[in-house]
């Protein structure tokens, strides 16, 4: 038995894997773009062709990794290895989107042009080249790349030379005569002082017609100093003037010029376009160049290596960024008991009334009870559940509460008052889950019972003049539960997984309330841990119930 176990333990694994690859397969089949709606532009219009929201939506993905491969996606849920841009540092990431579209000119032409987002800065922009350019911006470029280039600048400067004043001190080292070039310079927050500071303050200034032309070659030569990392900084600034591109016509040529520079690269526009958009046709032709020459896959950091499913990582809810396991494992501790419960009623109603059942097959009590059985299996749960909220809830006998697990004071309540105001809440609930397998349970029980009752061992036993109690519970009762037994890997599950109707109708917070607004956000991460679940808990129905075989019928063995 040992061994059958073991080998069914095992055999989950790539069960659970295969299962994962359908959720996966089907939620990406599936209509609809989870960024899309959760950012609210899956409508179209004009809020799902704004550029803003588009580039909200372009950085969601990329924040969730739904802008990478499928399969790169799938390989990452599944895991050991994280491929994300904090992952295993022996894979790259993009870092930024490619997104063009082609436009066809009226002469046929087809010109590419990109979708103008902000672009974020590439990783290691800040930490790079952080003490050069606190002398750049002391200095003054051609000053401090003189400096830096004879080795005279000190650049030891940390954030623990701090002054009480708040001024850090950076000492220039002598000259070959032995002559101070600069005794020393300080500096304000230097604790703040960034690169990527530097750049939009560049940046900023490229944008202003009616700053000076001094300010805008400073500007120019610190953002070339940069190099690549100055990139996004004037692509951003693009972003910034296309709401008045056609105002800022200046400002766009000024930062275009700067790129020309930076990239050597020329855009040769179409007329029509021209025309047709103005200064935005210049724009969406620098960004289609970006994202057909640069786009930047950078190196994983390598900070957290290990992650999903086989690293027992289900990732975050992607609105709230909250991990997923520790969720589910509260929507648990709120769903387990009521599922237990339910369960327990359930068998230790339906087995005794099958088998009373059985034993008065045809007269007119089996009738009632069938009759009655039926009825209560084709109610509707959410109906029942209403229908129980008006009758014993305040608008009616107002016997017992309706809404949640604990009264709104139950804060205060000492240990016997909350557990009794708990029980108090689940009462509802628990009938609520409980009729519909009860039916179900009972007419199977019943179904067994009369099989068995038929058998040539139970007649041999009543000519031996056993009474019918011990031919029932002694020798019928064991073989007639295997068919109950089997629906255990059926109910098991789907209670364990949580009854969405009950919760929702009861305000529940369990696992079938939470798969359900994980459904209804398209969240990636709750559809695939919660369903995952409930496919575990399936296998464990499945095993529980092959196990319970040997336990009633001695005659079956698992090798």
């Amino acid at each position: 038995m040992l061994t059958f176990i073991l080998r069914r333990l095992l055999l989950m694994i790539p069960t659970t894997l295969g299962v994962a690859f359908v959720i996966f397969t089907i939620f990406h089949l599936a209509p609809g773009d989870p960024a899309t709606v959760m950012m609210g532009s899956g409508s179209g219009g004009e809020m799902g062709q704004n550029s803003d929201t588009q580039g909200r939506v372009e950085q969601f993905k990329r924040r969730h990794g739904l802008d990478r491969n499928i399969v790169v996606q799938f390989l990452d849920y599944i895991g050991p290895f994280n491929f994300d841009r904090d992952g295993l540092a022996l894979f790259s990431s993009p870092f930024t989107e490619r997104i063009t579209t082609p436009v066809t000119a009226p002469d046929g032409e087809i010109v590419q042009e990109g979708a103008i987002l902000p672009i974020g800065y590439l990783p290691g922009t800040d930490e790079a080249i952080l003490g050069a350019d606190l002398a750049r911006s002391v200095l003054g470029v051609e000053l401090a790349d003189q400096l830096l280039d004879d080795g005279r600048i000190d650049l030891g400067a940390h954030e623990d030379e701090l002054e009480a004043d708040g001024w850090v001190r950076v000492v220039v080292r002598k000259d070959e005569d032995g002559e101070d070039i600069l005794d020393e310079f300080r500096s304000k927050n230097f604790v703040h002082l960034r690169m990527s500071d530097f750049l939009d303050d560049a940046r900023e200034v490229l944008m202003d017609d009616d700053a000076s032309e001094a300010s805008w070659a400073e500007a120019r030569r610190t953002i070339l100093a940069a190099a690549d990392h100055g990139l996004p900084a004037l692509f951003t600034s693009l972003h910034d003037l296309q709401e008045s591109a056609s105002l800022r016509g200046p400002a766009i040529h000024r930062i275009c010029a700067v790129l020309e520079e930076s990239t050597g690269a020329t855009q040769s526009l179409h007329p029509a376009r021209v025309e047709a958009i103005g200064n935005l046709a210049l724009v969406r032709a620098w960004f289609a160049w970006y994202y057909a020459n640069g786009g930047y896959r950078v190196q994983n950091t390598g900070k957290k290596t290990w992650g999903g499913l086989l690293a027992f990582d289900l990732g975050n809810e992607m609105q709230s960024n909250e991990p997923v396991a520790p969720e589910i494992w509260k929507r648990l501790l709120v769903t387990v008991p009521l599922a237990l419960a339910s369960v327990l009623l359930s068998y230790l109603i339906a087995l005794p009334l099958g088998i009373f059942s059985a034993r008065n097959k045809g007269k007119k009590r089996d009738g009632v009870i069938t009759l009655t059985l039926f009825v209560l299996f084709a109610i509707p749960t959410f109906w029942a559940g209403l229908m129980l909220i008006l009758i014993f809830g305040g608008t009616n006998l107002d016997l017992l509460p309706v809404i949640g697990l604990h009264d709104k004071d139950a804060a205060d309540f000492g240990p016997i008052q909350y557990a009794w105001d708990t029980f108090l809440h689940c009462i509802l609930p628990v009938a609520t889950m409980t009729y519909g397998s009860l039916a179900y349970l009972s007419r199977q029980m019943r179904a067994g019972m009369m099989d068995t009752l038929q058998q040539d061992y139970i007649r041999t036993a009543r000519a031996k003049g056993l009474s019918e109690d011990k031919v029932i519970y002694k020798h019928a009762l064991r073989n007639s539960m295997i068919p109950v037994l089997t629906l255990l890997a059926s109910v098991l599950p789907v209670l364990i997984g949580g009854s969405i109707i009950v919760e929702k109708v009861f305000e529940i917070p369990g696992m079938g309330r939470y798969a359900f607004e994980g459904l209804l956000n398209r969240d990636f991460n709750i559809i695939m841990a919660t369903t995952l679940f409930v496919g575990v808990m399936t296998q464990f129905g499945i095993l529980l119930s092959d196990i319970t075989y040997s336990i009633v019928d001695p005659r079956i063995r698992h090798e």
